[in-house]
């Protein structure tokens, strides 16, 4: 809404165009959207409500502002309330609850700014909604009670230059009277239930046709946000009701070395949980890759969006013989392992429920330590999903890179994972991510470089016998 119309919606307001619940509830969604601290199912619920309603817009529009900024202004405070709420009065059971449950999920009752904003919400969002509809309508009283007794207001209201401010605040008359109608029609219009339900369809229309093009900006600016740097990806395609979701032709910029990809990948098939999706948690239940590359050549130096000291480029292997490469092979082979043990390494620290118990052990306690964290990401994304689920908020079942290529002068490798999470401590079965030498591919290898020798080898002898035996 433009700040003339929101002008406009509240001069009509003051000057008899709604009601004092129309006035009252606005504010209220309005104060409550504001107050909402990201995205949430909670937040599109406020929303359609304020759609739908009867209420003044001018009102929620002031109220919707007012209340972003004391949400980001108040956002340690809801933080420390939203923690009150959830661990120090018991309500622990009933937010796991919540949080592991389809759809409810969604509500984000996880939040500690969002669950510690709705006693705020509630308090302060009812005082300001009573005491704004209460003046809008003292206010009415005055006005029609001057305009109906007092010569003088109605010789002010008749003058050229109060016509043109009143015609700025309120409109033309035509809207006034249409305003005047609407606030007659009570807080329910049928005309805006039947609008909303075909938005709703427009936008399912929209999501199904544009899904494919959502999942390709969503890969493409995921991985960009980790990276830092240029992604490529060819086309992304998600299917919810069989919960497959592909990506084809993926490159991932290297920061270090830009005319090389750290990753690249001509398909990626993942099977989804799409239940889990709804209690906002990742599960693939396999994840297969082909043609999985790294430090591969890319066509054309891609884009670094973050400062990296760059990397000297190994030399080429391209002028050793067959057992130098095959020594190469198993030294790359470590050197993936080492990597792998350190990814192991890095899931573990980051196990929240190993972080509460390295907290405990440090005489931290839960809350000073969502502090350190809130340092780094801020109040408004904290939740107690990680400390309080009994599910991880991502887990890949089974990962199989079946050709990984290292370098396209050695033998591929292939990696199989299993129960890879975000919370190893909460998956009863084992993780395990193995490397292994491909043993069709150091055939290959041994077949092409090693059987030309073998080769001139037979030729040499036989050339010899010839010489001495004769034909």
């Amino acid at each position: 809404m433009n700040p003339i119309k929101m002008i406009r919606k509240l001069g009509k307001a003051l000057r008899g165009g709604a009601t004092f619940s129309q006035v009252s509830i606005g504010v209220f969604l309005g104060f409550a959207i504001g107050m909402m601290p990201g995205l949430s199912l909670s937040l599109i619920l406020l929303i359609a409500l304020l759609l739908l309603l009867n209420v003044n817009g001018g009102g929620a529009s002031v109220a919707l502002i007012f209340g972003k900024i004391l949400c980001l202004v108040l956002a340690p405070l809801t933080f420390n309330i939203g923690y009150t709420l959830i661990h120090s009065i018991g309500l622990e059971g009933l937010i796991r609850t919540i949080s592991d449950t389809p759809i409810l999920a969604l509500l984000d009752f996880q939040v500690y700014c969002l669950t510690g904003a709705i006693p705020i919400i509630v308090i302060f969002g009812s005082i300001a909604a009573i005491f704004t509809a209460k003046f809008f309508v003292k206010f009415q009283e005055a006005t029609a009670k001057a305009n109906s007794e007092n010569d003088k207001y109605q010789k002010i209201m008749n003058n050229k230059i109060m016509k043109a401010i009143l015609w700025l605040a309120f409109g033309k008359k035509k809207e006034v009277k249409e305003d005047e109608k609407k606030k007659n029609n009570g807080l329910i219009l049928k005309s805006r239930i039947i609008a909303g339900i075909v938005a709703t369809f427009i936008i399912c229309i929209f999501s199904y046709l544009y899904a494919d093009v959502v999942a390709k900006h969503a890969v493409i600016s995921s991985i960009e946000a980790m990276s830092g740097s240029e992604v490529n990806v060819k086309s992304a395609s998600i299917s919810l009701l069989s919960g497959r979701f592909k990506i084809n032709n993926l490159q991932v910029t290297n920061p270090e070395t830009p005319t090389t990809n750290s990753i690249q990948a001509e398909e990626i098939i993942a099977d989804i949980d799409v239940k889990a999706l709804l209690t906002r948690q990742f599960v693939a239940d396999e994840i297969s890759c082909t043609a999985f590359k790294t430090g591969a050549k890319s066509s054309s130096a891609g884009e670094v969006y973050v400062k990296v000291e760059p990397k000297k480029e190994e030399p080429a292997s391209e002028n050793l013989n067959t057992a130098q490469r095959i020594k190469l092979y198993y030294t790359k082979i470590k050197e993936v392992k080492k990597k792998i043990d350190n990814l192991n390494k890095f899931l573990d620290s980051n196990d929240p429920a190993t972080a509460v118990k390295d907290s405990e052990d440090k005489k931290l306690s839960k809350k000073e330590m969502l502090k350190e964290k809130a340092r780094l990401k801020g109040y408004l994304s904290l939740s107690a999903k990680d400390i309080l689920s009994k599910h991880p908020t991502w887990l890949i079942r089974k990962i199989s890179i079946n050709k990984l290529s290292i370098s396209p002068e050695l033998p591929t490798m292939i990696v199989v994972g299993k129960n890879i999470s975000s919370a190893p401590s909460l998956v009863t079965e084992k993780r395990s991510i193995v490397v292994k030498p491909d043993k069709e591919a150091i055939a290959e290898l041994k077949k092409k470089f090693g059987g030309k020798t073998l080769d001139k080898i037979k030729e040499g002898v036989g050339s010899k016998l010839k010489g001495l035996f004769g034909k």
